[in-house]
């Protein structure tokens, strides 16, 4: 029997989220875990935002995946020119793979007439 969480319970959540993930960021900034490399520090600042505020949801999912390309140069771990092309890939497309779709059409109907029909179309 699944458990359903109301809204406010949820919302709660985001909250605590978006307001724990800029204090727990800025604790670990003033951390020096590596007194030779302050990398490592910020590398572990940016991290923890980011597992915070995926944990709590408090923003879309896309939105904190972006995160790095915006605080990697300004903590001066990766300059924009290294970090960027990481986000943008050459075999990155609008239209789903062939395998999702194959993948999807599996669930619904006999395989073996699927696949059979996806080696006739492609």
């Amino acid at each position: 029997m699944p458990v359903e969480v109301s809204s406010d319970a949820k919302s709660t959540s985001q909250r605590i989220g978006l307001l724990l993930g800029p204090i727990l960021f800025f604790v670990t900034l003033f951390l020096d875990l590596d007194l030779s490399s302050p990398r490592v520090t910020h590398m572990a600042a940016v991290t923890v935002l980011i597992a915070t505020w995926w944990i709590s949801d408090a923003i879309p999912l896309s939105a904190t995946a972006l995160l790095p390309l915006v605080l990697y140069p300004v903590l001066g771990i990766m300059k924009t020119r290294e970090c960027a092309p990481i986000y943008v890939n050459s075999n990155m497309s609008a239209r789903p793979p062939q395998n999702e779709s194959f993948n999807t059409a599996t669930r619904w109907t006999n395989p073996s007439s699927v696949r059979l029909g996806v080696r006739l179309s492609f």
